[in-house]
């Protein structure tokens, strides 16, 4: 009886340290986007400080994950402007209305 009761812990032990580390690598690289986005926004000329109202991390891709930084400025507060790093680089771009209508 004990020596099932330890495999069943040592499997959930595993599991929690496997999901655990898939959420620390998920929220260090949505950390990294906002803030080269900040950047990005800050050599843009932008007052990070007084026209972002709020800037939130979301995954964009269909089968896999695909972050962009969604920002608002705060004289468009209703407006969502998306960011994302260019395929295969560190570049921040902005990702325009109708290349997310063909990305669809």
């Amino acid at each position: 009886m004990m020596k099932g009761r330890n495999v069943v812990l040592i499997v959930l032990g595993a599991l929690l340290l496997f999901n655990g580390g898939r959420w620390f690598l998920a929220y260090q690289a949505q950390q990294e986007l906002k803030e080269d986005t900040l950047s990005y926004l800050t050599e843009q000329g932008y007052d990070t400080e007084n026209d972002i109202e709020d800037i939130t991390v979301v995954n964009v891709g269909r089968d896999g994950v695909v972050y962009s930084a969604v920002v608002n400025f705060t004289d468009e507060p209703e407006v969502d402007y998306f960011y994302a790093y260019r395929p295969n680089t560190k570049e921040i771009t902005k990702i325009d209305e109708e290349d997310h209508r063909t990305n669809k």
